[in-house]
C-alpha cells in the first residue's frame, strides 16, 4: 500500500519513462500535481494518488534518501532522478499536495469525501509512506 502500490501511480511511472527529456518529466509531474492543487474539490481518488506519486518523484530528485515500497517494481525504470533538477515551484507544489493528503480525513477536500483506501489499516500504511515523502520534501531548517 505504498505510494506506487496502485495502478494510477504505475500509469504515471509509464508517462515518466516515456518522457524523452528532463523538461518533459517535469511537465508530467507538474501536471499531475496541479490537477489536485488547481481545485482539490474536483480531485478524485486517482488524481490524488497520482499527485502523491509525482511528489514522491520530486522528493527523490532532490537527492533524499527516501525509500518507497514497490518503487523498484511499479515506479519509473528509465529515469535518473538527479537529472530532473526540480525547480523551486515544482518542489513547492509537491510539498503542498503532500501536506493536503496528510491532513486529517475530516479536513480533506476531495470529491466524495472518502478515504484514499478502503480500510483504515491500508490508509494508515499509505499515510506512513506519504509522511516520509512529506519529510523528504521539508524545507531545511
Amino acid at each position: 500500500m505504498g505510494v506506487f502500490g496502485n495502478d494510477d501511480a504505475a500509469d504515471l511511472a509509464f508517462e515518466v519513462d516515456d518522457a524523452e527529456t528532463a523538461r518533459e518529466v517535469r511537465s508530467v509531474l507538474a501536471q499531475a500535481i496541479d490537477t489536485v492543487l488547481n481545485d482539490p474539490t474536483k480531485a478524485d481518488r486517482g488524481d490524488v494518488l497520482v499527485a502523491v506519486a509525482a511528489a514522491a518523484l520530486v522528493a527523490l530528485s532532490l537527492g533524499t534518501d527516501l525509500e518507497l515500497a514497490e518503487m523498484d517494481v511499479y515506479g519509473p525504470q528509465d529515469w535518473e532522478p538527479a537529472l530532473l533538477d526540480a525547480d523551486p515551484h515544482l518542489v513547492s507544489s509537491a510539498r503542498e499536495v503532500v501536506r493536503l493528503v496528510c491532513l486529517p480525513h475530516a479536513q480533506q477536500r476531495w470529491k466524495r469525501k472518502k478515504a484514499l483506501w478502503r480500510s483504515a489499516a491500508e490508509h494508515a500504511e499509505y499515510l506512513r509512506e506519504v509522511s516520509a515523502v512529506r519529510d523528504a520534501l521539508a524545507e531545511p531548517q
